[in-house]
């Protein structure tokens, strides 16, 4: 998934864009890329976004631009048929004059006959032809629904005797071809030079909306004649937008006349806008929100010393500006939320240096600028919240690519510009990429150099093959010795710990003994400090060892054992035994230890038990279907990782990030030769999130709105999560859960809608009511700060759009052709193609079609597809073969109650509900994979899987006598009735998988 680019407009008119990813992949482009208008028509400006471009041509006319995506831009196109009864005539397409037309909409408002549907723009094309819509479930055979009158909002899909109206839904899709290449937007004003544009700007892509859309976007757009208009209509669906909506002026209060603007620009954060006057002045439109994006009225803007402004850039928290007399300024504002006009004066503006001109402020309030003198494009360094001036210009020296010119011809050329946009770029201070501003990470010399880190290149492949070539002859020279000292050697090692507590969250004092003899024979010794209390560990009676992070920010390592040895230390420490060492180094080095001669002492297994536990950890547990050994008697081994989602089968394991990221596990990781970590594969992963508390205040007489100790009410933390009961330290004291976690920025308030008040604070009567902006005796609002997880683990990253789910198939009927399904946050599904044990990354995304919103997606035996709609549908695609995934419809399997998660197997189908009840669908054989009916199983449920077999696993909602009712339990169904547990997690994900 890219961090998007950036874009500018070179000398000569040419836009071209350039990766922003601070990791760009082996086969990403790391120069400068053009993107031409058709006939040479020079581009005088850009407004970008981050999946569009919209620019301006110099003939006055208005295109975009749609990048690559993986999701086809599809949209269907839908028309009612409406017939009445008549006792002669039967039924007739003659309405009566109170009736809806004959072709209307679903609500009958309008008149839709089919020829009234056109393409929206050049960049569209009928994917196919008008089609009546036979979905069983709502239709009859024929299309038709039947009703009373057309009023009713009961259409029954069957004739009944009291049906005097019926209609059919006709349906037509179109799809967006126009990617990578320039398209005109669509006026019906182009002809009049009035209406021809002279500047362009778009922001607002992280507004929050009223109506809680997942897109945003505001286009602002000046014409000749000194008018301003939005665009409306902008959306996934309509890159280009549906018509032009005119913006009222502003109005000069003491002449009353209009003033003429020369120049706009829009936040691409919050979508707030300045613009200029011919003259200089500054005025900042006011009342822009996301449930208003085009703003209520305009206010006059402070200027540094009254001068007049040529250029302006607006983001989240700053505002730059450059002077008639060449010089920069920069003044901050308090809050997203505050309007300009209350913090923005004369003396708040800071005059920076000479030299730079059109500025761009991107989504993190990155700024890049074009330097005066050289025409170059430069970034500002080091900035933040605390030094939001940043410290120093460096020049971005990404060269062109291919264009078209010779070296000659092009010169000093390529490096000359008119005008840069950062606003479809993600970047901060810390995640510049390197390939702008470094030489030696150019594409010439990075690319070129890059084979160094590919693991299937020929020169690293011959190092390998004679280094195990001399491997094998020291081996066989020296393999008594390893038999003799190696296996039988015996050493001890020591270090002073704290254990937790049985009966309090108290750490204790303790002392560690970690005895190693032999490859897999061991003891862990743990001694209270002053006790003279002991316990004793082998290394046979342990199951794992997990490396935890602590509410208290220490760094913990967890050990499992499913027999205890009696002894008073039962009555003292907590089970599972939690060890808290001094350091995180430390406590990793106990860990790899510990797993690595517990890998060996693993027995051999034909199936695998992939899970990610609530700090997003993820584990292993190999298994045999010829051991009975409990669950919680199986091994488990942690793996290097952050994940929300695993999902596992025929020995490809896929993961899912919180950032909504795929990655895969390398096929060159064993875990028999480094257990944890991977390291030696010298590959990396990443993961961020978006850390949020709540700061809750309340009111008192003599001190006013204040924060608080303890709780309110009883159970209300003054910082918490959105819940507000439960505790959470305070922004300044927030602590990185390890080495592997960096912040990616500062503390920011989030913005809600801009109903919260200047300070981003919502008011309540008391905890636990509804939030709003007026005034009552508490009040809170939320702080977020985004964390990135980087570190070196054995997994390979996928190039996919941001996922919500995914589904690796589960049964080895056709090796060559395995099949992982994902689910896009868009709710899209997708089928990645080219996936084996061998190559488990693939090599292409395939669209599947569905006309519904699908959140979550289970690839059963033979090809078949189930899903779950948004709506809580159940879906089923069947296939016959690996080339029908893409040609069968998807099937609706009716049910009384609304999933929300669905597992399949081997003549099993499990169905969870919103509820946490759990349902086996009936009769399902190859015959009849969709089976029969749903019947009740069990309850408090969270999640399942199952594997090719059909074997249950489950996460559940356990009470227990003595700590009350534990989410997150893992268990496996042995019988109709009973289940056997395994190990504490708390667990948020389980798959299960077969090996081969």
């Amino acid at each position: 998934m890219s961090s998007g680019y950036l874009w500018a407009v070179d000398i000569s008119g040419t836009a071209n864009r350039l990766i922003a990813s601070p990791c760009p992949a082996k086969d990403d482009f790391l120069e400068w890329i053009p993107a031409h208008l058709e006939g040479n028509v020079p581009v005088r400006k850009l407004a970008v976004a981050p999946d569009f471009v919209w620019g301006i041509g110099a003939n006055g006319r208005a295109y975009i631009y749609v990048t690559y995506s993986h999701i086809a831009v599809r949209v269907v196109e839908e028309t009612f048929e409406n017939e009445r009864w008549y006792m002669l005539l039967g039924w007739s397409s003659r309405t009566l004059p109170t009736d809806r037309s004959n072709y209307s909409d679903r609500q009958g408002d309008n008149s839709t006959p089919k020829n009234s549907f056109h393409l929206p723009s050049d960049g569209w094309v009928w994917q196919d032809p008008w089609t009546v819509d036979l979905n069983e479930i709502e239709y009859d055979k024929t299309g038709w629904q039947y009703a009373f009158n057309f009023s009713s909002k009961d259409f029954k899909n069957t004739h009944f005797s009291g049906a005097f109206v019926r209609r059919r839904r006709w349906t037509r899709t179109r799809k967006y071809v126009g990617i990578e290449r320039w398209i005109a937007v669509p006026d019906g004003r182009q002809s009049d030079e009035s209406y021809h544009f002279i500047d362009i700007s778009a922001g607002g892509f992280e507004q929050a909306s009223h109506c809680s859309q997942r897109f945003a976007c505001s286009l602002f757009a000046l014409t000749r004649a000194g008018q301003l208009l939005f665009r409306d209509g902008i959306g996934p669906q309509s890159p280009e937008g549906t018509d032009w909506t005119l913006v009222d002026p502003v109005q000069d209060k003491e002449s009353g006349e209009y003033e003429d603007l020369t120049y706009i620009s829009c936040s691409a954060s919050s979508g707030q806008l300045l613009a200029l006057t011919w003259d200089g002045r500054l005025f900042a439109r006011l009342g822009i929100a996301g449930s208003n994006r085009v703003g209520t009225g305009w206010a006059d803007l402070a200027r540094p010393k009254g001068l007049p402004v040529i250029s302006a850039a607006l983001g989240e928290r700053t505002v730059w500006l450059i002077t008639t007399d060449g010089k920069l300024w920069i003044t901050s504002l308090i809050s997203p939320m505050t309007e300009m006009v209350r913090c923005v004066t004369s003396a708040s503006w800071t005059e920076m240096s000479q030299g730079m001109c059109r500025v761009t402020v991107g989504l993190d309030d990155q700024v890049l600028a074009i330097c005066q003198s050289t025409e170059r494009l430069n970034i500002r360094m080091d900035l933040n919240e605390k030094e939001p001036t940043g410290r120093c210009w460096k020049e971005i020296i990404a060269s062109k690519g291919c264009s078209g010119e010779t070296d000659e011809e092009a010169g000093n050329e390529n490096d000359r510009w008119l005008q840069v946009d950062a606003g479809g770029c993600s970047i901060n201070s810390k995640t510049i990429p390197r390939h702008w501003t470094e030489p030696q990470h150019q594409s010439s010399s990075f690319l070129s150099d890059y084979s160094a880190f590919d693991r299937k290149s020929t020169w690293r492949r011959k190092v390998i093959d004679a280094l195990t070539t001399r491997n094998e002859l020291i081996w066989n020279t020296f393999w008594d010795f390893s038999r003799h000292f190696g296996e039988d050697s015996a050493w001890t090692r020591h270090a002073k710990a704290q254990v937790l507590a049985a009966t309090s969250s108290d750490w204790i004092d303790a002392n560690l003994e970690l005895t190693i003899e032999g490859a897999t024979k061991g003891l862990l010794r743990v001694e209270i400090a002053g006790r003279g209390q002991t316990i004793e560990l082998p290394f046979a009676d342990i199951v794992c060892a997990f490396t935890k992070c602590d509410v208290h920010s220490k760094n913990v390592l967890e050990v499992h054992s499913p027999i205890l040895p009696q002894s008073n230390m039962l009555a003292v420490l907590k089970k599972p035994l939690k060890i808290a060492f001094n350091t995180e180094d430390e406590r990793d080095s106990w860990t790899s230890v510990i797993q690595a001669t517990l890998c060996k002492a693993i027995p051999v297994f034909d199936r695998v038990l992939w899970a990610i536990d609530d700090q997003g950890l993820i584990y292993v547990c190999p298994i045999s279907t010829h051991n009975t050994q409990s669950l919680s008697q199986q091994y488990w081994l942690q793996l290097r990782g952050h994940f929300k989602e695993v999902s596992a089968g025929c020995g490809v394991v896929w993961a899912l990030g919180e950032d909504g990221k795929a990655w895969c596990l390398s096929p060159d990781y064993g875990c028999a030769i480094d257990p944890m970590f991977g390291e030696e594969l010298a590959l990396v992963q990443t993961d961020a999130i978006d850390e949020v508390l709540c700061e809750n205040q309340r009111s008192s007489v003599l001190s006013g709105y204040c924060t608080f100790n303890g709780t309110a009410n009883g159970k209300y933390y003054a910082w918490s999560d959105d819940s507000g009961t439960v505790k959470k330290a305070n922004k300044d004291t927030t602590r990185l859960p390890s080495k592997h976690w960096q912040w990616a920025n500062d503390w920011k308030i989030v913005n809600h809608d801009l109903n919260c008040d200047n300070e981003g604070w919502l008011y309540a009567k008391k905890f636990g009511t509804d939030f709003n902006r007026k005034k009552g005796s508490v009040r809170r609002r939320q702080w977020t700060r985004r964390r990135v997880f980087t570190a070196a683990a054995p997994w390979l990253a996928i190039d996919a759009p941001k996922l919500t789910r995914l589904s690796v198939q589960n049964d080895s009927t056709d090796s060559s052709h395995l099949l992982v399904w994902a689910v896009t946050v868009t709710g899209d599904l997708l089928c990645r193609q080219g996936v084996t044990s061998a190559t488990p990354a693939g090599s292409a995304w395939k669209q599947v079609i569905c006309d519904k919103r699908i959140v979550d997606i289970c690839a059963g035996p033979n090809y078949h597809i189930w899903a779950v709609t948004s709506a809580g549908e159940a879906l089923l695609r069947y296939c016959a073969n690996f080339a029908d995934i893409t040609k069968c419809a998807w099937k609706c399997i009716p049910s009384s109650f609304k999933l929300k998660q669905i597992a399949v197997g081997a003549n099993v189908v499990w169905g969870l509900d919103s509820k946490g009840d759990l349902y086996e669908r009936t009769a399902v054989s190859s015959a009849t994979p969709e089976g029969e009916s749903w019947i009740y199983a069990y309850s408090d449920v969270q999640t399942v899987t199952t594997d090719s077999s059909g074997n249950l696993y489950a996460l559940l909602k356990y009470s227990d006598p003595g700590v009350g009712t534990v989410s997150g339990v893992l268990a496996r169904r042995t019988t109709e009735n009973n289940w056997d547990y395994g190990i504490a997690g708390p667990w948020t994900c389980i798959s299960l998988s077969s090996i081969i």
